[in-house]
């Protein structure tokens, strides 16, 4: 908050404080009037009860900003003992309002409450300073008039400073209150903010793993097709034949995701129809991907040992970065040959693809790792991939072309939470 914005507030408060006493002196005015007129309030002075109406206007107007100069202001000229009033104990009401507003300001009770007793109980004795020098004449004043209406007075007083004391402490806490539960609202739209983008960043990363790699194959199986249709008339007609029958399992996998991602799965196996399916197991789904890639034209040499007790999660991930770094293989080089290696090592899991770079005459120079990663998702998203079960992945040139690696750690990671769902038959 600026200072020309704190002075706004200050200035706002200001005159809306001013206004209420304003408003309190109008309706004593007019309140003296209507008595006077009623004949039911006739008193010798009238002057005192102005007095008593301006104070209590004053402490209306200054209660916040000025809590203990205007209490002490209102005590020294409540308890003065010159004041001459006809009904004393009236013009302690301005004390017990003053009490009131300096304590509900913030003023502490330790320093209310002595400065309200003292007033009050000055203001009730008013010719103490004449007295006090002759012990005699102030024990007969003492006598003569009695202690229970100072009393009375200070009593008020201190329920005065007690109840503003409450309504300050109450006032605190529902600011407080306030204040927390604008954090928590703001806490919550954020999350909900993140939620939404992680939503969506998976929702891409699995339309991307899924559409790039079959569409990838399919490209390069027609267009490998129609560089050597003239010399070989029956390969077109073969590429047509695999294209329909790959095309229709890329759009079934596409329903399954997006069965899965709008809920529908659970509604799918309560009306008996069949829920997305996971792959039997993380080898026939690498063996399939393998297979398209080799329809495809690539050479693949695969040594792929899966091992033990690898949790859906650790499976999911192997898989993605897998067919990523496959699709990558068949858009971004021109390998006639890749490697695929999976293995467990001391500590964890290895994934490793591998491509050959292509014949020299022919081979397009591998892409570095700031072009593969700035404008595109394939990479990033192997990132999240390992990421989401603990691992890491590296992507760079090789001795002959392209290398990704992929390393996780044995046992299930504290980040697998995404749903088990998501991991569909590839």
């Amino acid at each position: 908050m600026t200072v020309a914005t704190q002075r706004q507030l200050w200035a706002l408060e200001l005159a809306q404080s001013l206004l209420r006493g304003l408003t309190f002196l109008a309706l004593a005015v007019v309140g003296y009037d209507l008595l006077h007129r009623a004949n039911v309030w006739n008193p010798e002075s009238v002057a005192g009860y102005w007095w008593v109406a301006l104070i209590c206007g004053a402490s209306i107007t200054l209660r916040r900003r000025f809590p203990a100069a205007h209490l002490i202001g209102v005590a020294l000229l409540v308890g003065n003992p010159w004041w001459f009033f006809p009904v004393g104990e009236f013009r302690a009401i301005p004390l017990v309002v003053a009490a009131f507003f300096a304590s509900s300001a913030g003023l502490r009770v330790v320093v209310a409450l002595p400065i309200g007793i003292a007033a009050a109980l000055s203001s009730e004795c008013p010719r103490w300073v004449q007295v006090l020098p002759h012990r005699s004449a102030w024990g007969q004043f003492i006598v003569q008039n009695g202690m229970s209406l100072p009393l009375l007075i200070a009593a008020l007083v201190i329920g005065a400073v007690l109840v503003g004391h409450a309504s300050y402490v109450q006032r605190r806490s529902a600011d407080s209150l306030r204040v927390q539960n604008e954090e928590l609202a703001r806490l919550r739209d954020s999350d909900r903010a993140r939620i939404a983008n992680e939503e969506r960043t998976a929702i891409a990363r699995e339309i991307h793993d899924l559409v790039a790699h079959h569409l990838a194959a399919i490209v390069v199986r027609a267009q490998a097709a129609a560089r050597v249709a003239e010399q070989r008339p029956d390969e077109p007609r073969a590429a047509v034949e695999w294209i329909a029958e790959a095309g229709p399992e890329a759009l079934a996998e596409m329903r399954s995701v997006v069965r899965v991602l709008r809920g529908d799965a659970a509604r799918s196996i309560s009306a008996g129809a069949r829920a997305p399916e996971l792959p039997e197991t993380l080898a026939v789904a690498l063996d399939d991907t393998l297979d398209r890639v080799r329809a495809a034209g690539i050479d693949v040499h695969a040594d792929i040992r899966v091992p033990a007790g690898m949790s859906a999660m650790q499976q999911f991930a192997v898989l993605r970065v897998c067919q990523e770094a496959l699709t990558n293989v068949l858009v971004h080089s021109h390998a006639s040959g890749v490697d695929v290696r999976l293995k467990q090592v001391e500590g964890g899991t290895v994934l490793t693809v591998e491509d050959d770079g292509g014949d020299i005459q022919t081979k397009r120079a591998a892409p570095d790792l700031h072009t593969a990663t700035h404008g595109g998702s394939g990479i990033p998203g192997m990132h999240e991939r390992a990421k989401s079960v603990g691992g890491t992945v590296a992507a760079g040139r090789s001795a002959q072309g392209w290398r990704v690696r992929l390393v996780m750690p044995n046992g299930p990671s504290p980040a697998e939470h995404a749903p088990l769902d998501a991991l569909t038959r590839s």
